[in-house]
């Protein structure tokens, strides 16, 4: 797990935004019972009932949203089944990358898990 800080992007009385870092689940699970971002906003933030409105893997990266209310929770949940939010996912690359869209149809292979090193 990472030693980096949790960064809170935005939080008001209905949303908590952080930017996860990678190797850090998103709530308990597994091994990560106290090495969690639910966890981490609850004991280093006070924030003891946000409700988890989407999940990114455990080894990636990215912008999550938590509401500080079921209800709230349940309407970005309808927002995003309908497909109303965008998803942009961001990878580094070795050498260069080809001009215009790639679509990569290949499986990811998961180098180590330790650092989140993944290869396609």
């Amino acid at each position: 797990v990472t030693d980096q800080k949790l960064r809170m992007i935005k939080e008001d009385d209905d949303w908590v935004v952080v930017d996860k870092p990678g190797s850090i689940p998103v709530h308990p699970c597994g091994r990560y019972r106290h090495n969690s971002i639910t966890f981490i906003l609850a004991k280093e933030h006070g924030l003891k009932t946000v409700q988890t409105v989407h999940r990114l893997d455990r080894l990636t990266s990215g912008v999550l949203i938590f509401s500080k209310s079921a209800a709230k929770a349940r309407e970005m949940e309808q927002v995003i089944k309908a497909r109303e939010v965008e998803k942009v996912y961001v990878c580094r690359v070795v050498g260069e990358f080809p001009e215009g869209e790639v679509v990569c149809e290949e499986s990811i292979e998961v180098i180590s898990c330790k650092i989140g090193l993944c290869v396609v």
